[in-house]
């Protein structure tokens, strides 16, 4: 037992790097309301609606693409006929070199889906689908791409926000719509809250906008990797010698 403690100790080292300072899923949840925070790194949801709501759902049941984005069985979910939104802000901004990380799905594209992401209470990102497609936004400029006819057993998205100097780089993925793969470069303030909306997508699973496993990453320190990694190659040696 002896011999296996530093090994041990400088194993755990190295996976400490890594981390996660913000995390949170829907598996946290037995219940979600305004001013529920079951995770870690984030402040308190701030839901609002109005004829919508919030709830958890398996995002599973608008098609078997959407299925990975479940924790526990279950997503965060949104439905409106009106609007409905989930604000969260972050314990601290998004610092140099961070990753703020999520997914969403949905099937149909009726009403307006998305999320934002916000500098004190300021918005620099918007990203919006709807039946004209998906834009992406800066507040000064928008692409919009057409819909490409997979939705039919949901489309799953994952975004990788990275802070850096001058603001962020973004990160937009789908395996079930190669049209959505892409990048880019936002100057801003520091990101500091992400919302979710739906706003007059109706009644039906179908049109409910779910997300999920929030988190943020941080940059491992490159030194500190390089004295964990050596210290576990001193301590194999000096185990086989």
């Amino acid at each position: 037992m002896k011999k296996r403690f530093p090994l041990l100790v400088s194993v755990l080292f190295s996976t400490a790097l890594w981390a996660s300072p913000a995390s949170d899923n829907a598996g946290n949840y037995s219940s979600w309301a305004n001013g529920d925070n079951q995770g870690s790194g984030f402040q308190a949801w701030q839901l609002s609606a109005t004829d919508g709501g919030s709830f958890l759902g398996a995002a599973s049941l608008q098609g078997s693409n959407n299925s990975p984005l479940d924790t526990s069985g279950q997503s965060f979910g949104l439905w409106a006929t009106n609007f409905s939104t989930a604000y969260r802000n972050f314990d601290n901004p998004l610092q140099i070199g961070e990753v703020l990380d999520f997914s969403f799905a949905y099937q149909f594209d009726n009403g307006n889906k998305g999320f934002n992401l916000l500098s004190s209470d300021t918005q620099v990102f918007n990203f919006n689908l709807n039946n004209a497609g998906y834009t992406w936004t800066d507040g000064g400029s928008a692409v919009t791409t057409p819909w490409s006819g997979v939705r039919e057993n949901g489309v799953l998205i994952s975004f990788a926000i990275t802070g850096t100097a001058t603001g962020f780089d973004y990160s937009i993925s789908s395996a079930q719509d190669a049209n959505l793969n892409t990048s880019g470069s936002i100057i801003s303030g520091a990101v500091d809250e992400v919302g979710f909306y739906v706003s007059g997508a109706g009644g039906g699973t179908g049109g409910d906008l779910y997300f999920n496993n929030l988190q943020i990453i941080p940059e491992p320190d490159i030194a500190l990797l390089f004295l964990s990694g050596m210290g576990v190659i001193y301590l194999i040696r000096r185990r086989q010698n």
